[in-house]
């Protein structure tokens, strides 16, 4: 994205890796990490050991550059070097550890961390890799090995101390291989992603990485591996080693691209015609990727190798697209085409900066990062898929351990934002919001990629707090939608003439209503009302899916934004009645508060004051269903819990009165009804009226719905039923009842309409709601529905500077009126 904070990774097959049969390979080449992001792969790496020369006043602390002041090779006196230059190996010094913290390490090297871009850097992954010769401690002295190779030490920036951190992977280790046991060379690699990462901050984002990384207790071999002085060989090969780290980081103002990284291990060396055995070779083979179609198509390619020493040609890494015939040796003035991994460290063709030691020549030990030199996309074509990677030589020796590949590519890159706005266009997302409040979801997508899009779909689950308001959506035009009553999902098609390169930004509104009842929020975290849109569509020329890719709610900056859209619900539950009467059927019942709450603390209230005072019973019934949610009692009384539980969620009290089963029962429904109309809030309010019937003296709720399409939710606020049933009435199976009386007639014949603590009515008829609660005992209620079947048809202006709106109903005659309210505070501004 342009930033696309959420990752995709590709939907397609991944990187193949085939090697070369004749290739002496170790430790086969496997992928590491793989990721399609806007941004880039960068490295820091540096040597643990380096040449130690008390004569020329040369500690292993100063960087080794291989030439003089007055342009010789270094040190040309005081040893009686053979002619040649063979004293720029490694075989032929005194190397000894590195460690610019000794009084913590006894060997340690840093590396300064950069970003080419200062600005809008996020960590994806980070991969270490240490590697070296270890045969024993010293390479003189015969002898164990003394330390382990498994772990090394880390010190990142802004800290003191070290952490140990311990391989996930030894890719290999040449100390139990015939033919390596005498320098031993071995790779390890750990995955370090969270440590550089650090801890989030509170507003989403992390620490800065950039700075000095220490990497420390490396397990090498120190010594002279052949002195020249004596003639005395003490292992065929000198000691080399060192450390590499690997950043992903996703930036929004670079290019996508798809990085990968292998590691393995090889040993690359020249032919021996006195074996069958050919190691001059390793291919690897890169595909799962799409060039762009047209441009110059970049490239950066990686390697980590050990032992490539700075005096000896023939080592090299070349490349082969696989629309091309014939690989091309890569070369930059830091690493030639025939001497490729010459004892460097380098990025982009210099010198890596920020080392210390900063030595030019590492003695054997390589890490290299660059641009591929594709004139004229001459190496990889526009439109490439696939990719052949060869490590070579006709000469030097050394061990591959790690590679890597990042591409520009071609796809499309949607960005979906999630805003939440009142009614009067302000947005509130992650703001606070009230008990029955209107609110507007706003989709925002543009496709920031450079494919066009196509088969674009929108993929939105309601929080169950909220109502959709089916018929009142604003959509783009060719945008269509479907609505999923039971799943509560909406889900949104897109034309594709929306979504192609360079479209401008379209919005999708839709409208919903907060659950007004307190009883919606009685579960915890209810009252944060989260919502998060999903996106898949395919592209034009790279037609991989990307599938349900999360919405976000700000792609504006280098802020890493929060998925999806959230609002709190604000202080009403503090001013909501949890309090509910409970049927006791039987010898007891169980209790059963609101779920997933931290900490339940359960009392009785014995003074029967409604309150949690400390003087009240604190009940454990052993909690034998393992749900500290419930509570099994066998009395009758007041019983309150207190749940607690962590911010941002609310955690609030309940209380249940326990009473014997038949005495004092309320009918929910007249009590809905009452309670709605007697409240401050005139939007609420259930039209209709109750009625006593002349011949039980039951009471009866009548409900008028006004006109074609309304309806009227109604809420029982009954949890401890087993099962709620509403039932509406065949009025042809059984007599009619009197006026105002509900019809009791055994012989009816009642049929479910639905299930659940709520229904919406929206249809006229004679209903009843089935109570069962524990043990079998269950009530009865019974309410009728009435509905003027009018369909109101109007015209309507809209505003416009100093013209007034209009609204004009064209099909009532008298004894209608007009209200005119303000949904944001339920305020009557103009009264009927």
């Amino acid at each position: 994205m342009t930033p696309n904070f959420i990752k995709k990774i590709l939907s397609v097959c991944m990187l193949l890796l085939s090697i070369i049969g004749f290739s002496q390979e170790y430790t086969p080449f496997t992928l590491r990490y793989q990721d399609n992001i806007k941004g880039d792969l960068t490295f820091i790496s540096n040597q643990i050991v380096n040449r130690n020369d008390p004569i020329n006043s040369a500690t292993p602390l100063d960087p080794y550059n291989n030439l003089n002041t007055d342009g010789s090779f270094w040190p040309e006196s005081n040893r009686n070097f053979e002619t040649g230059g063979r004293y720029n190996y490694n075989d032929y010094k005194d190397i000894k550890y590195i460690n610019v913290d000794p009084a913590n390490t006894f060997n340690s090297s840093s590396a300064t961390l950069n970003f080419p871009s200062v600005d809008c850097n996020q960590i994806r992954y980070v991969g270490l890799y240490w590697s070296a010769t270890y045969p024993r401690e010293f390479t003189e002295v015969p002898g164990t090995r003394t330390r382990p190779i498994n772990q090394v030490r880390l010190q990142i920036p802004g800290q003191t101390t070290y952490q140990t951190i311990v391989a996930n992977d030894i890719l290999f280790d040449g100390l139990s291989t015939p033919a390596l046991a005498s320098n031993a060379p071995y790779a390890a690699y750990a995955d370090i992603t969270n440590i550089v990462k650090g801890t989030q901050n509170p507003d989403g984002s992390y620490p800065n990485p950039t700075g000095v990384y220490t990497v420390a207790d490396i397990a090498i071999a120190q010594g002279v591996g052949y002195d020249l002085n004596t003639g005395t060989s003490h292992m065929p090969g000198g000691s080399a080693g060192g450390w590499t780290m690997v950043i992903a980081y996703e930036n929004p103002t670079l290019t996508g691209k798809l990085i990968t990284t292998f590691d393995g291990f090889a040993r690359i060396r020249r032919d021996d015609p006195t074996t069958t055995i050919n190691e001059s070779q390793v291919d690897i083979d890169y595909n799962g990727f799409t060039t762009i179609p047209a441009g110059q198509v970049n490239a950066r390619i990686g390697a980590g190798t050990l032992e490539g020493d700075f005096r000896i040609a023939g080592d090299f890494m070349s490349i082969e697209a696989s629309s091309n015939t014939g690989f091309t040796a890569m070369s930059n003035t830091a690493n030639p085409a025939t001497n490729f991994f010459n004892s460097n460290i380098t990025l982009n063709g210099t010198l890596l900066p920020g080392r210390i030691p900063s030595s030019d020549n590492t003695l054997g030990f390589d890490s290299d990062i660059f641009l591929l030199n594709n004139f004229a996309n001459s190496v990889i074509p526009n439109g490439e898929t696939g990719a052949t990677f060869r490590f070579g030589t006709n000469g030097d020796q050394y061990y591959p351990f790690f590679n890597s590949f990042n591409i520009e590519i071609i796809e499309p890159d949607i960005v979906l934002e999630k805003k939440v706005q009142d009614i009067a266009g302000n947005d509130i997302t992650g703001l606070g919001v009230n008990l029955g409040q209107t609110l507007d979801y706003v989709l925002t997508f543009e496709n920031l990629g450079n494919d066009d899009a196509t088969n674009y779909t929108i993929r939105d689950i309601l929080p169950i707090n909220v109502t959709l308001d089916d018929g009142n959506f604003v959509l783009p035009t060719g945008v269509t939608y479907t609505f999923d009553a039971s799943t509560r999902t909406v889900v949104f098609t897109i034309p594709d003439n929306l979504i192609e390169i360079g479209d401008t930004e379209a919005d999708i509104r839709m409208r919903v209503q907060v659950a007004e009842n307190c009883f919606d929020f009685i579960d915890a975290c209810t009252d944060l009302i989260q919502n998060l849109a999903f996106s898949t569509y395919e592209g034009v020329v790279n037609d991989n899916q990307i599938t349900d890719d999360p919405s976000v709610t700000e792609f504006n900056n280098c802020t890493p934004p929060v998925p999806g859209a959230t609002n709190f619900l604000l202080d009403d539950l503090a001013s909501c009645n949890f309090t509910r009467t409970v049927q006791l059927c039987g010898d007891d019942v169980l209790l059963d508060a609101g779920d997933n709450f931290d900490t339940y603390v359960w009392v009785r209230d014995d003074n029967g004051n409604g309150l949690f005072d400390v003087t009240d019973t604190v009940l454990n019934d052993g909690d034998p269903d393992s749900d500290p949610s419930t509570l099994l009692v066998t009395e009758e009384g007041t019983y309150i819990v207190d749940k607690i539980v962590a911010d941002p969620c609310k955690g609030f009290k309940e209380i249940m009165v326990v009473g014997r089963f038949g005495s004092n029962t309320i009918d929910p429904i007249i009590d809905y009804f009452n309670t709605v109309n007697s409240d401050t809030d005139v939007t609420n309010d259930v039209e209709g009226e109750i009625v006593t019937c002349s011949i039980d003296g039951d009471e009866l709720a009548k409900i008028f719905l006004c006109g074609a399409g309304d309806s009227q939710i109604l809420q029982t606020n009954i949890t401890d039923a087993q099962t709620i049933s509403w039932e509406l009435l065949d009025e042809g199976s059984c007599s009619a009842a009197s006026d105002d009386c509900a019809n009791k007639n055994a012989g009816c014949t009642w049929n479910q309409v639905s299930t659940g603590s709520n229904y919406t009515a929206n249809t006229a008829g004679k209903y009843r709601l089935v109570v069962t609660y524990q043990n079998g005992c269950f009530n009865r209620f019974y309410f009728d529905v009435f509905q003027n079947i009018l369909d109101i048809q109007y015209t309507t202006r809209d505003i416009i500077c100093a013209t007034d709106g209009r609204i004009n109903i064209t099909n009532l005659g008298s004894n209608y009126g007009f209200q005119l309210i303000d949904i944001t505070n339920n305020s009557i501004l103009v009264p009927f």
